[in-house]
């Protein structure tokens, strides 16, 4: 049935009332967003940038009426410096991420409650709270040492240095006792990382440690080559006081105030025996070798299933080793060093001693080694290779699930927990 011209009429009509309606509102949208645009900031902040307008949606609204002072705190060694806005506040509204309190109630033993405004021009004026570039809102003292302890980036969203803080931006009137919260901090997370180290892993690297002697002949090329002929070896011995020694040894450097050691300059853990089967092989074949091959050589080394680099000594000829360490000649004891130019240079990292006994006409052998450059290249190894299982592990499980078992403990040598310092 054809539709009536009045029916037309309501139509378009209602059609033509429909889009002014929709033309009025969204008038009345762009002016209320020029306005806002356009407003003047009346409370003397600075405009926010785009990507921390998000970030700002959080923040109590207070924080856009406070006025502060700001402050630059600098990192310890390089440029860079960040701008804090510091206020007190008694709004508990401001939470702090650090502490998950509010900042006006927050406390942390040994430091002021508060931070201290020395270029305020009000005597004694004190913060509560500060703001950073970022938005994030944080208890001064809690950010203060955040910074002094760990690095400089914003506990939120992570904006900012790596480095630590530079203790000079601390305030004079409270830059001792922050210098003391810091050392037992220090003090007590070396405490706890020590107390972490397993002395079965301790048990593990050494039993695995091997003490090793090369002979070698002089060839008849020009010039002459030494030519690897024997070879001997041995486990060294060790017992509980050993690795007591080695873990007392360990927290006693760490917990050293003097910075960063130099770990070739370790002290060395002593008088780790070998086998006397060992001392008896060594001694007959080195002194058969010196008889029988004129100008041959000896090199002694430290050998580890995780220790990539050798620990070796200079090549001796067997003359000099055998009349220096092995007969009546070295009965008031000798010893021979072991390097590792890669991570010692020229500093010896281990001790091959020898002693005559004229009783027994026999010389006995032991060994000083740093063990902690040896367990923490053990350790550092053991993670990788832990690494790698679990990849090969996951790549099989998504690829190939039957060849699973496979990968098991055998694939990789592996010291169980590590645990270095």
């Amino acid at each position: 049935m054809p539709r009536t011209p009045n029916r037309r009429g309501r139509r378009r009509r209602h059609e033509i009332a429909v889009q002014v309606v929709q033309d009025i509102q969204s008038l009345h949208v762009e002016n209320t967003e020029n306005t806002e645009n356009t407003e003047p900031d009346t409370h003397g902040l600075h405009t926010e940038p785009a990507e921390h307008a998000e970030q700002s949606k959080n923040e109590p609204v207070a924080a856009q009426h406070l006025q502060g002072t700001l402050q630059l705190w600098k990192a310890s060694s390089s440029g860079y410096e960040t701008t804090c806005q510091l206020f007190s506040t008694d709004d508990t509204s401001f939470i702090c991420p650090i502490m998950h309190e509010p900042t006006c109630s927050a406390v942390l033993e040994d430091i002021p409650a508060t931070w201290p405004l020395e270029e305020n021009a009000c005597a004694n004026a004190c913060a509560n709270t500060v703001r950073l570039a970022c938005a994030h809102t944080f208890f001064a003292p809690a950010l203060a040492l955040h910074f002094l302890a760990t690095d400089m980036r914003c506990p939120v969203c992570r904006a900012g240095c790596s480095e630590h803080m530079d203790i000079a931006s601390v305030p004079s009137s409270v830059r001792p006792l922050y210098v003391a919260k810091l050392s037992g901090l220090h003090q007590r997370t070396i405490e706890q990382e020590m107390s972490n180290i397993d002395p079965m892993h301790i048990s593990n690297v050494l039993s695995e440690i091997e003490v090793e002697m090369r002979l070698y002949a002089v060839s008849m090329d020009q010039p002459p080559l030494p030519l690897h002929t024997a070879t001997a070896r041995t486990r060294i011995i060790f017992g509980e006081q050993h690795i007591h020694d080695i873990q007392s040894s360990m927290l006693a450097v760490a917990s050293s105030n003097s910075g960063v050691q130099d770990e070739s300059n370790l002290p060395m853990t002593t008088n780790f025996a070998v086998h006397r089967s060992f001392q008896r092989l060594i001694r007959c074949m080195l002194g058969r070798h010196n008889v029988q091959n004129t100008g041959g050589m000896v090199r002694f080394a430290l050998t580890h299933p995780l220790l990539p680099l050798s620990f070796r000594t200079n090549q001796l000829s067997t003359d000099e080793a055998w009349n220096d360490h092995f007969t009546p000649r070295a009965a008031a004891g000798t010893y021979i060093p072991f390097y590792c130019s890669n991570v010692g240079g020229t500093q010896p990292l281990a001790f091959l001693r020898s002693s005559y006994c004229t009783t027994t006409q026999t010389t006995s052998i032991t060994v000083d080694v740093n063990i902690h450059m040896i367990i923490n290249i053990s350790s550092y190894v053991s993670d990788v290779l832990e690494s790698i299982r679990e990849s090969i592990r996951q790549h099989m499980t998504i690829n190939n699930p039957s060849m699973i078992d496979i990968v098991n403990e055998e694939t990789f040598p592996t010291l169980g927990a590590t645990g270095g310092s």
